[in-house]
């Protein structure tokens, strides 16, 4: 993941002048430092530039031409804001930054399905009130175990 810095268009304009131009590319600055580490500019951004897909259009109507950017909008939100939302897929943090009783319930059970949780960071101490809690950690490892068979 990665927040977009610049969007680059071309002839070195502000904004697009036709409907339906794309830019020359956009400059990501990634949330990884080792994604694009060769292709980073000084500011430690990465190019992503504008693909064009060209293929043949069905019962002869000519070659068929598609423009994007190749990337995936996401979005953050505090697990305050998140009650009352359901999610088919999430990215949940439950390091440090958790601080109150259930607040990991909440981020977790907004989510539909196992399949669709990951989790980035774990502190069992923050989650876990307990933490000599052994039956609380096995069953934390199950349900691990569970996300990750195939």
């Amino acid at each position: 993941m990665g927040i977009v810095k610049i969007i680059k268009w071309p002839s070195l304009r502000r904004d697009q002048l036709e409907e339906g131009e794309l830019p020359d590319c956009v400059l990501v600055k990634f949330d990884d430092e080792s994604i694009g580490s060769r292709l980073k500019d000084s500011d430690g951004c990465v190019a992503i530039p504008s693909v064009v897909a060209t293929f043949q259009g069905t019962k002869s109507y000519g070659d068929i031409e598609r423009r994007m950017l190749p990337i995936i909008l996401c979005w953050a939100v505090t697990v305050h804001k998140l009650q009352g939302t359901t999610l088919d897929k999430a990215v949940i943090d439950l390091g440090k930054k958790v601080f109150a009783k259930g607040q990991a319930y909440v981020a977790l059970s907004r989510v539909k399905t196992l399949e669709g949780i990951a989790i980035s960071d774990l502190e069992p101490n923050k989650v876990l009130h307990k933490p000599h809690d052994a039956r609380a950690l096995a069953e934390m490892q199950r349900v691990r175990g569970l996300h990750t068979r195939d």
